[in-house]
Formats: C-alpha cells, structure tokens, sequence
C-alpha cells in the first residue's frame, strides 16, 4: 500500500501532535497561570500555585508505567486519541471554572489536564518512532522535537495576545482544546504504530519477498547500541539507568521551577510579561537550535554525554536568574532553559533504547518518569513557599543551580559495555 517509507511521515504526525496537545497544556499554563496569579480576584498564594504545578508533573510521571502498558497493548494511536479527545474536554472545563476554586485549580489543572496531555505525550510518539527507526533513531527523535519546537515559538506570544485582547486569562484554555482537537485528527488518520502494520521495515528496510531473498541493510550507528534488549527489571538493577534518571531529572527540575515561578520570578525583579512571554517564545527557538545539533550528534556521540553538557547549561542559566533580573538576562536564561531542556527530550529517549534496547522501550520508559516526577514536582511546590517566606526566589533558582552541576557529574559516571572484537 506504501511503497516509499513511512517512517518519515511518523515523524512528522508526532511532532504534531505532542505541540498541539502533549506539550500545549504546560506551555500555555505557564502563561495563563502567572496572570491568573496576578489577577486580585483571585486569592491563591504563590505556594498553592505551586502546588498545581507539583500535581502537574506527578500526574505526567506516576501514570507512566500504565501509559507505557497502553501503548505496548493498544499501540500509540490508541493513546493518542484517548489523550486528545480528554484534554479537549477538560481545557473547555477550565476555560469555564478554573479560577474560581482552589481545588478544581488542583484538580482540573494538577491532575486532569497533565494525565491527558500525557497520555497523547512523548510516551506514545517516542515509542512509535523506536518501533520506526534503529541506526537513524536520535535524528527521528530529535526531529519530532524539533517541529514541536517551532510549533510552539507561537504559543506564548499567541497566549499573551489573546489575553490582552479579551482581557481574561481563560481564553488560552479555550485555545488548549482547540488545538487538541486538530491533534485528534492527525492521529486518527496519519498514526501507524509500527511498520509490520503496512509491510515495512524500520529505517526504510524492504521485507524479505520471493523475489527478493535479501534485506536492505541498514546504517550501524556509531554509538553504542544495547545487542540484547533488556526487560525493565533488568535495566532497575543496572548503575547507568540510575545515572540516567538523576541527569534527566536535573533537567526537568530546572524546567518545572522556569515555568511554574519562572515569569514571576522576573516580573517581581521589575520585568512584565510582554518581555517575559517573548522570551519564552525565544527559549523555544533556542530549543530547535538545540534540537538540530541534536539531530547531527546523537547518532556519533554518546547522548548521555550531551545531556549532561545541557544539564549544565540550565544550572548555568539559573544561576544567572538568581542575581539579575535584566532584560538581557531574562533572554538568557530561557535561552539556557530552552536549549539544555531540548537536548533532554531528545537524548533521554535516545539513550534509554539505545542503552537497554527498544523491545521494552516503553515500560522502560514509563518507569523513569514517575521516578523523575515525583523528585521533580516538589520544585514548585518548594520554590513557592520560598517566596513566601522570604519575598524573593532568589535561593530556589542557586539551589537549582547546584543541581544542575549535579545532573553533569552523573551523566559523566555513566559507563558502556567494551565492544566485543
């Protein structure tokens, strides 16, 4: 039925649809919750807003494992279609209520709206393109973050106007369904799970015919790639997979605070959201520049060792936000955030497959992130209460600073077996 491969086209309808709904709720969050916390008709302290947030991300980690079993039993198209249909529900729910409840703040938004981006997340698209690609598999991955990168240059931008021009916050909520809505159809008619479903092989190989009694064979990548697929059980009991969840959740912390206290941090300094929302818009741009580089090194150098230079480039960045608030430092450190935590979406996946396998890939996976979330989620939650008490996030953004020096040593500590002669 498809003569030329179809992997490609993979690549392009899941980076589609993680910017249009696996990521979209977050992104636009980030920026309709710092007006809503600015708002004085509503009476919500910066640790409660935190807390949303700290609910956010454990509601993207803890489900993992059963979204990991999802997808290996009903395949990612199935997962999508579930997640997007969901989230357009709950984004109108919010557009209605949020705001005028703390719980239903908690709820709606901590726990309803983060599970059904998840679930039409990087879970499902990531485990389709390691079911599609083997010797090109970082540039498959790094490509479908890249277009959900610039997809989402617009958001902040697009949020912040639409906010100003109806002068209510609720309007980005109504915009989370209806880009959720066009994911839907994409995955409903461009989603394949696997390239056995149309007669094909990963990375465009031909399947052996009659007339054919030879495969075509398929580039080796230069770095190294596990030669017997390990069960997640396995991969539990190795050093490395430690090492890989503490340099990943280096990355995801230094991203929960940027987005959860991160405009508040800078307008307390004097910024004002037109400033801080291009600089969001600037961060995803660094993040394809990233995700580019991504592109061309993941298959010739070792992806844990890029993710610990990224590790290090968001403590970087945090470190600069705790004792400027300048507008060149605003520009910054999103910069900082937006290329380190890029790399991460790129070289986490990259890694864990090409480390254990991909056979297991998914409940791999899905045992990482709630690990990764529950650590991570109580940045928010900590961050706020910091400001609280002391009137400035000053110590959150060096404490994250110090983490991210933490992620670079770990991912340095991670080892390959010897190749054998």
């Amino acid at each position: 039925m498809y003569k030329k491969f179809y992997g490609w086209k993979i690549v392009v309808a899941c980076g589609f649809i993680y910017a249009l709904v696996g990521a979209l709720g977050l992104t636009v969050g980030q920026v309709s919750l710092s007006y809503m916390a600015l708002d004085p008709a509503v009476t919500m302290d910066r640790a409660m807003l935190g807390l949303g947030f700290t609910l956010f991300v454990l509601a993207q980690g803890l489900p993992g494992p059963l979204i990991g079993q999802l997808v290996s039993k009903k395949g990612a198209r199935f997962a999508y279609i579930c997640g997007a249909s969901a989230v357009i529900v709950v984004g109108l729910l919010l557009s209605k209520f949020l705001g005028s409840s703390t719980i239903f703040y908690l709820v709606g938004f901590g726990i309803l709206l983060s599970l059904s981006c998840t679930t039409a997340g990087q879970i499902p698209g990531q485990s389709t393109l390691t079911n599609w690609f083997v010797a090109k598999r970082g540039k498959a991955i790094s490509y479908m973050m890249t277009m959900a990168a610039i997809i989402a240059v617009a958001y902040p931008i697009v949020t912040n106007a639409l906010i100003k021009h109806f002068d209510s916050w609720r309007v980005g909520f109504v915009m989370i369904a209806c880009f959720a809505l066009v994911g839907l159809l994409i995955a409903i008619f461009f989603v394949k799970n696997k390239p056995a479903d149309i007669g094909q092989e990963p990375d465009g190989g031909v399947l052996a015919t009659p007339d054919s009694d030879q495969s075509k064979p398929v580039k080796v990548s230069k770095v190294y790639q596990a030669a017997e697929h390990k069960t997640a059980s396995q991969a539990l009991r190795t050093p490395a997979f430690w090492f890989i969840v503490i340099t990943a959740f280096t990355c995801f912390a230094a991203l929960n605070l940027c987005i959860s206290q991160g405009p508040l941090h800078f307008v307390e300094q004097g910024s004002n959201m037109d400033i801080v929302t291009t600089a969001i818009s600037v961060k995803s741009v660094a993040g394809i520049v990233a995700l580019l580089i991504c592109s061309v090194l993941l298959d010739k150098v070792e992806p844990i060792r890029v993710h610990g230079i990224a590790t290090l480039l968001m403590g970087i960045g945090a470190l600069l936000a705790a004792f400027s608030g300048s507008t060149g430092t605003v520009f910054i450190y999103y910069i900082c955030i937006g290329a380190g935590y890029a790399c991460q979406t790129a070289c986490m996946p990259t890694e864990l497959a090409n480390y254990f396998g991909n056979t297991n890939y998914p409940k791999i996976l899905g045992f990482v992130l709630p690990i990764i979330a529950v650590l991570a989620s109580l940045v928010p939650t900590i961050a706020g209460r910091i400001f609280d008490v002391s009137g400035s996030y000053q110590t959150a953004f060096i404490i994250l600073a110090v983490i991210g020096l933490i992620g670079f040593i770990s991912s340095c500590l991670v080892r390959f077996p010897r190749k054998k002669k």
